[in-house]
């Protein structure tokens, strides 16, 4: 049998590592059950006495690139199956030399279960919360006037630190009292930093931290502004600014997913909360010191679980970002960044 290689892989739009994390899904799946595959569909393949079905390399191809053309999809498929012959004849070294029962496989394929299953109950959840109405998309695009009605393209030149540095309290004050690009970077260098300048760079509303959107938007041609951007603090000054407004037919439906996404956050968050409350928990050995909760009990913020207190990949910055640039991170959610961006 010729396998493809990851050149061959390449040319379809699949990286290699993205095939790889395919099989290990589907390698966790069906270790997490003894059903024989030839019941779940039509066979694609038989490897000695077990049969590969369709479902395996249907479930496998979700992941394939979107929009890719069909013959290219059909030779991407074959590449499926070879890698799930390939896995299925480890699997059944696996279980003919009894992996499947050493103590340390078990406990990983539990816990795949229990992550799985509890990842289907979030996505359950967040698929019953509620749709934003008309009102609420009309209301979002009037109270964000600043990204959307009155949108502004701002163009800065700037320098940008690749961390915090050690010195920065004293840095920051110093720059306190700078009106120019040509000051800030001259404290600076008296510290000991070094950032290259970087001119005309022009920044989106949606690229800011939503909180901090207004005050940009305040910001006038020769105005300096420092902020932070991830990990980066970046120092700009104004050069220039562009009014490139998007109408609300535009903008809908990029707020309606916004919306979406920060209402499945919210109802994720309160459902698991709820689930939570309403859980009688008694703690044994190691832990078995600490009080007991009872059923209806609120938890404190110690005693949250960890999936309560962990944010959604998807949840909009507006959730995470606080007031002010210095500590903010852009609007995350990827269907109103690009969506307001491509507007213009």
């Amino acid at each position: 049998m010729k396998f493809a290689q990851p050149s061959d892989r390449s040319g379809l739009g699949i990286k290699p590592a993205t095939l790889l994390l395919m099989s290990m899904t589907a390698a966790t799946l069906m270790a997490c059950s003894n059903a024989d595959s030839s019941k779940a569909g039509q066979a694609v393949a038989r490897v000695n006495d077990r049969e590969i079905s369709v479902h395996q390399v249907d479930f496998m191809a979700q992941r394939l690139p979107q929009g890719m053309p069909t013959e290219r999809i059909t030779e991407a498929r074959q590449m499926i199956v070879d890698r799930l012959i390939e896995q299925e004849t480890l699997l059944q070294y696996a279980t003919t030399n009894k992996i499947d029962r050493d103590a340390k496989v078990m406990q990983q394929l539990d816990s795949a279960r229990r992550d799985i299953l509890a990842r289907a109950a979030i996505d359950q959840i967040g698929a019953q919360s509620a749709k934003p109405s008309a009102e609420e998309i009309r209301t979002f695009y009037d109270e964000n006037a600043d990204l959307f009605a009155k949108r502004r393209i701002i163009k800065f030149d700037e320098v940008s630190l690749p961390g915090v540095p050690p010195n920065w309290g004293k840095v920051e004050k110093e720059l306190a009292s700078v009106r120019t690009l040509s000051e800030a970077t001259a404290v600076l260098k008296a510290n000991g930093i070094e950032a290259p300048l970087v001119r005309g760079y022009s920044r989106a509303p949606e690229s800011l931290p939503l909180q901090a959107v207004p005050l940009f938007a305040k910001k006038r041609v020769g105005d300096l502004v420092i902020w932070r951007q991830g990990q980066q603090i970046v120092i700009g000054q104004v050069t220039e600014t562009k009014d490139m407004p998007v109408e609300i037919d535009k903008a809908q439906p990029f707020i309606k997913q916004f919306l979406t996404t920060r209402k499945r956050q919210e109802a994720i968050a309160a459902e698991v909360k709820r689930l939570n409350d309403s859980a009688k928990v008694a703690y044994l050995g190691e832990f078995a010191d600490r009080k007991p909760r009872e059923a209806g009990a609120a938890q404190s913020d110690a005693g949250q679980p960890q999936a309560a207190q962990a944010k959604d990949p998807a949840a909009p910055a507006a959730a995470t970002a606080s007031a002010s640039p210095g500590d903010a991170k852009p609007i995350n959610d990827k269907a109103l960044a690009k969506g307001v961006a491509g507007l213009k």
